[in-house]
């Protein structure tokens, strides 16, 4: 059976349990997380889920969280419906991360929200501000395995993120961006919503 199906199915006992876990105090959720993060088979899945939903901003119906994932200020993010992150992601979001319904995010994927400044020469890097850069993946986007998105990036809706990529700019709507840096190497369909105008400017 789908995880959506299942989800479906046991939805108000899942809900239900989301609205206990809201009763714990802030950090004590912070880490039942993380502790979840070692859970293996699909009670995993459920438990990373309850404990999720109770600290992010807004989370949707059938998201699964696989091993080993990392989620970093997790109040700041927003998460639609029938997302699967698989494991080993990261996703650091002081910053603030949106990402749409629909969305598969594979192995190894690093999601960022911030970056370190470095006008300074008299200051080391790592005792400098870090700057908030608001990280948006729309719907129905799959971002391949060991992706890098870079804070402040907008991945829109029908992309796909190819393996190993560095997305570090915007990416317009049904593109196939890779390399690192990413480029647009592919239009999926022939319609390419926005026109082919916000392409040029991608490659330019």
């Amino acid at each position: 059976m789908a995880g959506r199906d299942l989800f479906n199915r046991y939805e108000k006992i899942i809900c239900f349990a989301v609205k206990l876990a809201k009763c714990f105090p802030k950090k004590i959720r912070q880490k039942k997380l993380e502790t979840a993060r070692y859970r293996n088979g699909k009670l995993g899945i459920v438990v990373r889920y309850i404990w999720l939903a109770s600290l992010a901003k807004k989370c949707g119906k059938n998201v699964a969280v696989f091993p080993m994932c990392l989620i970093k200020s997790p109040e700041n993010l927003v998460i639609g419906d029938n997302v699967s992150i698989q494991s080993m992601c990261v996703l650091a979001c002081a910053g603030g991360i949106d990402i749409g319904n629909n969305v598969s995010i594979a192995y190894g994927t690093t999601v960022l929200s911030t970056t370190h400044t470095f006008d300074s020469v008299e200051v080391p890097i790592k005792y400098q501000p870090i700057e908030l850069k608001h990280t948006r993946i729309c719907d129905d986007v799959w971002i391949g395995c060991n992706a890098t998105i870079i804070g402040g990036s907008v991945v829109n809706e029908g992309c796909v993120v190819g393996a190993n990529s560095t997305v570090t700019k915007d990416i317009p709507a049904y593109s196939v961006a890779a390399g690192s840096p990413a480029r647009i190497i592919k239009v999926r369909g022939k319609i390419l919503r926005g026109g082919y105008k916000s392409i040029v400017n991608f490659i330019a």
